[in-house]
């Protein structure tokens, strides 16, 4: 493997955990109990905003890693490089990478304006966070989710075309996209509490540890693909 192949490899590790770190700062695990509420969620950017800082920071930084990541597979698994599957999947993943960029830059700029505005007027204040949370977490970070799922879908498919990505790797390859073929479904019928929570869970959970599975099976897998 060579170096600029081990690098990616690790990049898209820590990608995964910097993506789930991005969700755990902004959650109830530190104190913000309902994102969608204005109210609370000001309150929480007021005395915690560093908590809100650090979310955004993560996001920057899983930014950096998924292009750093991204670019690597460019060079091994989206093979050959001239392919239309391979450059449509890699401007994915760097479309993605930008969402997610935009995302952390807007919160870590907020945490000083959101209780300014505050100050000066209180609906002001929870209309300014309002803002914030649609065209961030509802906007920005869900339209990185959506490039990210299609651009799994692509390295899984060039990897099951090119032989450069272990076959269950490749057949994992739809756990990204969950979060939006359930999302299109729950549009047709209500979705059940059980189905929610398998949502969820493959938003928060599902993308960084496939993610992290594919970097860790690229350090491992040592297909003649990846040995130049």
């Amino acid at each position: 493997m060579s170096r600029s192949a081990k690098i990616g490899s690790l990049a898209l590790i820590l990608f995964g955990v910097l993506y789930l770190s991005s969700f755990v700062f902004a959650s109830p695990f530190v104190g913000l109990e309902d994102g969608d509420n204005p109210a609370s969620s000001l309150e929480f950017v007021r005395q915690h905003g560093n908590f809100f800082f650090l979310s955004g920071l993560c996001a920057v930084a899983a930014a950096v890693a998924l292009i750093v990541g991204g670019l690597a597979l460019a060079d091994t698994v989206l093979q050959p490089p001239a392919s239309l599957l391979g450059r449509t999947t890699a401007t994915l993943g760097t479309l993605a990478a930008a969402f997610f960029f935009a995302h952390g830059v807007l919160r870590m700029n907020s945490i000083g304006l959101l209780p300014y505005i505050d100050g000066l007027n209180h609906d002001w204040g929870l209309a300014a966070y309002t803002v914030v949370h649609i065209a961030g977490t509802i906007g920005l970070a869900s339209a990185g989710v959506f490039a990210l799922s299609l651009w799994a879908i692509g390295v899984s498919l060039a990897g099951w075309r090119g032989h450069s990505l272990p076959k269950a790797m490749t057949a994992l390859g739809f756990v990204p996209a969950l979060p939006w073929v359930m999302g299109l479904l729950g549009h047709v019928w209500e979705m059940p509490e059980g189905l929610w929570l398998v949502y969820i869970s493959s938003v928060l959970l599902g993308i960084p540890l496939w993610c992290a599975a594919l970097g860790a099976a690229l350090l491992r897998w040592k297909p003649s693909a990846l040995s130049a």
